[in-house]
């Protein structure tokens, strides 16, 4: 518009005043929209601008001679760009000063001689007119905008608290993934899991990896069934995971046992078919051993004998392990009970062989409601296979620990110690490391504890020893009954 302000007045002639005008405005509104805008507010820099158009439109018309022309009509441009920008607030003023400076150009140009002429006066209360009418219009779209923008916002609050509940009530983990492998989204589940021990770091790699399907993932010592599905859209990745590990272990648990009731099924026939030769052949080497003497003929005879007790004690252990037999429980100190065991005759004869000590750390009484043949079985495991560990002049320490719930056993020995390859696997059934073993021993004696409600656990390093620690809840009297601790049968 002030460029034909100045071809109004000056035509072609570039240079003159009307020309020059409408080339600083644009110099000078493009410095202050690159430079003095960023150090405002949006409404400040607004109304700042509709005062500098004013200025200029004034400066142009008052050169240019335009207030005889109806370029007057540029004062009502910039009032209702003011009333769309901040409604009344900015129209008035901008209607106010537009007032004020073309009364003044008016006047001081001649062009109004006096300040009651009415075909200047007339167009002062068309500029408030359109300022009150555009700026009134502007704040009525304003608000309506702004009340259908609350409901929008509110409508989408609902909709993201309705989801957010969806997403946390799900009894699965969900975690959404972009494309760099970050974490965006974790519902409270999926933190569950990654406190649990679920490592997330592997998950997300893992996911990554597999980007689409459903997949069984093995992540250290947890087992986690995931979905994932991909948007190629969003570039995102989304996975629903489940922590099945405690399914699996009950799956491995019921397994285990359909082998043991297997075992116990093989071990019966066994014990059946085998068990009465090995009568025969022990009955009958006995009695040629009574009524033949020799030195060498007892030797061998001492030897069948032998022998068919290590079939038979084979036998006696896989069926032990195999079969379920209640406990018959008593009150036992089991204090006492290991110093009977360390006394008897198959422990001393090992100790002598050795030339090794047996260290008793007496703390004083320990009583526990157990079966105490079944309890001599576990310890007299224990420090038979810490004495067979050891080497000439070694020793093994029994020691005791107690808090208010539980007595701890520690059989510690001097020994060689166990391989880390093999510690882990030391009380699965089979599994030994002695020539003439049969990996029933510690197995046997983990189902003994565990039936007692109590836990076994090994601490140990390649030629520096071993430590087995037995843990049993203690028995204890309320009211002069006799309880104890739960996970004991009574």
């Amino acid at each position: 518009v002030l460029f034909l302000i100045g071809y109004n007045t000056a035509r072609f002639e570039y240079m003159a005043v009307a020309y020059r005008i409408a080339v600083v405005y644009v110099i000078f509104n493009l410095i202050i929209r690159f430079r003095i805008f960023r150090f405002l507010e949006e409404e400040k820099f607004m109304f700042l601008i509709f005062l500098f158009d004013i200025g200029f439109v004034s400066v142009a018309l008052y050169f240019s001679k335009g207030i005889e022309q109806n370029f007057f009509i540029v004062y009502l441009l910039t009032i209702v760009m003011a009333a769309m920008s901040s409604g009344l607030r900015s129209s008035f003023p901008v209607a106010i000063l537009s007032a004020v400076l073309y009364m003044w150009i008016g006047y001081t140009t001649g062009v109004i001689k006096q300040f009651n002429d009415p075909a200047y006066l007339l167009r002062l209360p068309f500029l408030f007119l359109i300022a009150f009418m555009s700026g009134a219009w502007a704040d009525m779209m304003r608000k309506k905008i702004e009340k259908k923008e609350k409901m929008m916002r509110e409508e989408i609050l609902k909709l993201k608290n309705f989801y957010e509940r969806i997403i946390n009530s799900v009894n699965a983990g969900i975690i959404v993934i972009n494309s760099q492998g970050e974490a965006m989204l974790e519902n409270p589940e999926m933190k569950r899991m990654f406190d649990k021990g679920i490592i997330k770091e592997e998950l997300l790699k893992k996911i990554m990896e597999e980007r689409r399907g459903n997949v069984l993932l093995r992540i250290k010592d947890r087992y986690v069934d995931t979905v994932i599905s991909s948007s190629k859209k969003e570039d995102l990745i989304i996975g629903i995971v489940r922590d099945i590990t405690d399914l699996k272990r009950m799956e491995e648990e019921l397994e285990h046992s359909r082998r043991l009731a297997d075992i116990g099924k093989m071990a019966s026939y066994i014990a059946h078919e085998v068990r009465n030769p090995l009568g025969v052949i022990r009955g009958m080497t006995q009695l040629i051993k009574m009524k033949f003497n020799g030195e060498v003929l007892n030797d061998y005879t001492e030897k069948i004998i032998k022998s068919v007790e290590m079939i038979d004690r084979i036998i006696e252990d896989t069926l032990d392990f195999a079969r379920k037999k209640p406990l018959e429980i008593e009150k036992v100190n089991l204090g006492e009970l290991i110093r009977e065991i360390v006394d008897s005759v198959p422990i001393k004869k090992k100790v002598s062989s050795k030339n090794a000590r047996v260290i008793f750390d007496d703390t004083g009484e320990c009583v526990i409601n157990g079966d105490r043949m079944r309890l001599v079985r576990v310890f007299e495991n224990l420090i038979s296979n810490g004495l067979d560990a050891i080497s000439e002049g070694g020793y093994v320490k029994i020691s005791f620990n107690r808090d208010e719930s539980n007595v701890y056993v520690d059989i510690s020995d001097n020994g060689c110690g166990i391989d880390e390859k093999d510690i882990n696997r030391i009380f699965e059934p089979f599994y030994t490391s002695k020539k003439h073993g049969t990996g029933l021993g510690l197995s046997i004696v983990k189902k003994i504890v565990e039936n007692h409600g109590g836990r076994i656990s090994v601490r140990s390093k390649r030629g520096e020893g071993t430590v087995f620690t037995v843990q049993l809840p203690l028995y204890k009297k309320v009211k002069d009954k006799e309880v104890c601790y739960e996970g004991v049968n009574r």
